[in-house]
């Protein structure tokens, strides 16, 4: 029997493959309709080791918004955050496979009825932090918070900030992912000035500071301390006539 008799069963398969592999790969972009782009990047990190506490930014669950990635707009059905590696992650469409989507070309998103803006991107300034930072006023001053997951080993780990009250303490595991809050305010003049005390919002508004401290103090109860992004954040809107 020739050799081209015996190859030519062999390419028909291997044709009629690909055809099939080639149907279902268009099915699926299909399927996706235009998030299809969202879903070329590399495979979401696993963190294949006990920890307490979560490397997302808040829970595991992940919920629909939208991005604007690479200068478009679109709708996606989950989304999350590694706050660990800040990194945003998106779902397929078929909710099987989480995609770390390019942060250099992550402008802003939308999810679980919050914004939030990678600065490089959103201001296009390199020189800004890197990562992603929830925008907790929106106004001539805009008023940023970023949660950092930090991984961290620690004796007490009931005792650790892990922003997941109420999930269970593995017994015996010591590694954690402890949280890391950092707040940022951005003034008329596009100045990103990083938070580190309750005088840095003050100072924005000089002629009002004894204004804004009664307000303030009347918003904070004696048993309570705000933390300070949502101190900066009642403080702004104070200030921008708001409250």
């Amino acid at each position: 029997m020739s050799r081209k008799l015996v190859l030519a069963p062999v390419i028909l398969l291997l044709t009629a493959f690909v055809a099939v592999a080639q149907t279902d790969v268009e099915a699926y972009l299909s399927a996706a309709g235009n998030a299809s782009n969202l879903y070329r990047g590399r495979k979401a990190l696993e963190y294949k080791f006990p920890f307490n506490g979560t490397f997302y930014w808040e829970s595991p669950l992940y919920h629909p918004g939208r991005v604007c990635y690479n200068n478009k707009i679109y709708d996606c059905d989950a989304l999350n955050i590694d706050a660990a590696q800040q990194e945003l992650l998106v779902k397929d469409h078929a909710g099987v496979v989480s995609v770390m989507l390019n942060r250099d070309y992550v402008s802003w998103f939308e999810t679980g009825g919050r914004k939030f803006i990678h600065p490089r991107v959103y201001f296009n300034d390199p020189s800004l932090p890197e990562g992603f930072f929830e925008v907790l006023y929106d106004g001539r001053v805009k008023v940023l918070c970023q949660t950092l997951k930090m991984l961290d080993k620690v004796a007490h780990p009931e005792m650790a900030d892990t922003g997941t009250e109420g999930v269970p303490i593995l017994a015996n595991v010591l590694e954690v992912f402890q949280r890391r809050i950092s707040c940022y305010y951005v003034n008329e003049r596009d100045e990103f000035l990083k938070v580190t005390r309750r005088n840095d919002i003050y100072r924005l508004y000089p002629e009002r500071k004894r204004e804004l401290r009664r307000a303030i103090a009347a918003e904070e109860p004696d048993d309570i301390v705000l933390s300070l992004p949502e101190f900066a954040r009642i403080a702004v809107e104070i200030g921008e006539g708001l409250r």
